[in-house]
């Protein structure tokens, strides 16, 4: 299960060649919703595309932020 409180989400989706392309970023969570939200992701299976990768907090920040990889259990 992934760390609570969740407070964004960064979105991906398989192209046709099977290949996880990030899609965009979501609004920020509600802090009741972070709970639940967390308890429907999970470690993925096998490893994360992403393993390795950063993402900026923002245009023109260098902050980068905390990122916990997982896929949806739905």
């Amino acid at each position: 299960m992934v760390p609570s409180p969740t407070r964004t989400l960064l979105l991906g989706r398989y192209d046709a060649a099977g290949v996880l392309q990030y899609t965009g970023r979501a609004t920020t969570v509600f802090h009741s919703a972070g709970p639940a939200l967390a308890g429907r992701l999970a470690e993925p299976a096998g490893g994360h595309p992403w393993a390795g990768w950063t993402f900026s907090a923002g245009w023109g920040t260098r902050r980068r932020l905390d990122v916990y990889l997982c896929s949806p259990t739905w």
